[in-house]
């Protein structure tokens, strides 16, 4: 997360050494709104890391530690943006020399938001090549917008240990607007990319095999992709505004609080929203959008999980789903669901 414009503790308050609760509630109050959301957001990122780990015990490696390596990070931003807003809101409230300093876990907060948007970006880059996009140049473009945007982060995070005043901000606010800026070039373009291969995979694979199971699953995908994309871009956008016309407080920091729990969750969703491990998926339904399973024994205890009559990506509970239509065409088929294997496990 970059560093925020400058804010400015008013003369008469440095003077008198007292701070006026008016400008405590502009400065800071935007910080403790971010974090209020950003600790709603958290507690999704904790059901679905949750979830992942019940349902795709069986998934590869690099994602389940792309699962953890997020949530451990969200979990630290978390941590340190409520230790901030108790610092400046309650243990140190009043003291204009506290209020005017970037305390340690706000200077933390700032180094751990760096992450969450470059693995994002990074798994989304390596999921656009294995769904058949091939163009050397656009890939490693996009890799150098994601590297470039991550040391700008880094540079501006170590900025503020270096210069903790808030008035020294304005030395780096300019790594800042290009840290935005980049942001929101490389999710644009990433969203872009894959909802046009996803559709023109859709596209092949209807006109080969007739594959129109899957059609809900990649539609949703498209559709969750594009919105994440032009989403995290607004909010990149937006906080390119504040940062320019917006002097004092800390509006940057409140909406890249939320920016990385937005990147955090993206990864999580579709990741849990896969068909792999429903027993009727076919075969391209569990290697859509690449991220099929490693093995090809599925855990029991996960499969039926998905409607069978949806096939969409809304999960469901078996029992509930099932009708009796389905149990005069399958009356083999349902003790299998409740074997000891499922129960068990």
């Amino acid at each position: 997360m970059p560093a925020s414009s400058a804010f400015i503790i008013p003369r008469d308050h440095a003077d008198t050494g007292k701070m006026d609760s008016t400008f405590v509630a502009s400065a800071f109050g935007p910080a403790l709104w971010g974090t209020f959301v950003a600790c709603i957001m958290y507690g999704y990122t904790c059901y679905f890391t949750a979830r992942y780990f019940r349902h795709y015990a069986n998934d590869r490696k690099w994602f389940k530690g792309t699962v953890a390596s997020l949530w451990v990070v969200d979990t630290f931003i978390t941590f340190f943006s409520m230790d901030y807003c108790f610092y400046y809101l309650a243990r140190r409230y009043g003291e204009p020399e506290a209020l005017s300093t970037a305390v340690w876990s706000l200077q933390a907060t700032i180094f751990f938001t760096c992450f969450p948007p470059a693995i994002s970006n990074v798994f989304y880059l390596t999921r656009l090549q294995k769904i058949g996009y091939k163009n050397v140049y656009v890939l490693g473009g996009i890799s150098c917008l994601i590297l470039l945007r991550l040391a700008l982060e880094l540079t501006s995070s170590f900025l503020t240990f270096k210069f903790p005043r808030f008035d020294d901000n304005a030395r780096y606010k300019p790594l800042s607007l290009a840290y935005c800026s980049i942001s929101s070039i490389a999710d644009l373009t990433l969203a872009v990319l894959i909802t046009r291969n996803l559709l023109i995979t859709r596209k092949v694979m209807r006109a080969k095999a007739g594959y129109k199971r899957s059609d809900k699953t990649i539609d949703g995908v498209v559709m969750y992709m594009l919105c994440t994309g032009i989403l995290t871009s607004v909010v990149c956008a937006i906080s390119l505004l504040a940062i320019i016309l917006i002097r004092d407080g800390l509006v940057d920091k409140a909406l890249h609080g939320i920016l990385g729990k937005l990147y955090v969750i993206s990864v999580l969703t579709v990741l849990n929203c896969r068909e792999s491990h429903v027993k009727e998926a076919s075969r391209f339904e569990a290697s859509a959008f690449g991220v099929g399973s490693d093995t090809s024994s599925i855990s029991e205890s996960t499969r039926g999980l998905l409607s069978r009559e949806s096939q969409s990506l809304t999960f469901s509970p078996l029992p509930v789903q099932w009708s009796l239509t389905d149990n005069e065409k399958y009356p083999r088929s349902i003790p299998s669901v409740y074997d000891n294997r499922s129960m068990t496990s």
